[in-house]
């Protein structure tokens, strides 16, 4: 089964959506712009969530990830401003640039310990992040992944890093503890 790009964008109305695990494709920006979208469930079955499926649906604040995700493409989650905390399942192998961007309302995330990078952008201004817990697995921090994170006070960057791109955390203002293995062999401007 495919869901084709625009499929129901700017369908404000729209409170609940469940995406059969059957659903193999999916286009961009399926339900952007759906602001009255509080909850999606992804069935098992699912592989990805698709490119700004969900961006600026911003009363949503329950969403359901199966193990069967491996993937969350670019800015899938981007400007959800009722969101609050996500559960992200391990099985999550690769999360693209800007996925969580301008999530204002997210306060705390635990990374699936699958992940190898932390992607460009992927909380950028965040302003309201307090804790992120990286994964032993993650070995790069892309720029401005955590750029404008204005509530960020500490983060410890786990052994295996080894490198962290210039301004990863960028205008993170109040970031005042940062715990840098040995691992790490290479970092840009913060």
């Amino acid at each position: 089964t495919t869901i084709n790009d625009y499929a129901f964008q700017t369908c404000t109305s729209l409170k609940k959506v469940v995406i059969p695990g059957s659903v193999k494709e999916m286009g961009k920006r399926i339900f952007d712009e759906c602001s009255g979208l509080k909850e999606a469930v992804l069935m098992d079955g699912v592989e990805y969530i698709g490119h700004t499926m969900f961006s600026f649906c911003s009363s949503l604040t329950k969403v359901t990830i199966p193990d069967s995700v491996k993937e969350i493409r670019h800015s899938a989650f981007a400007w959800c401003s009722g969101l609050k905390e996500i559960e992200l399942p391990d099985s999550i192998e690769t999360m693209l640039g800007g996925v969580f961007s301008e999530c204002d309302s997210l306060t705390s995330v635990k990374l699936p310990k699958n992940l190898t990078v932390v992607d460009d952008s992927l909380f950028f201004a965040c302003d309201n992040l307090t804790h992120v817990e990286i994964p032993k697995g993650v070995k790069k921090i892309e720029r401005i992944a955590f750029g404008f994170c204005k509530s960020l006070e500490q983060i410890t960057i786990p052994d295996g890093v080894t490198e962290i791109v210039k301004d990863a955390f960028y205008a993170c203002y109040k970031l005042n503890n940062v715990v840098i293995p040995d691992s790490v062999k290479s970092i840009g401007e913060m």
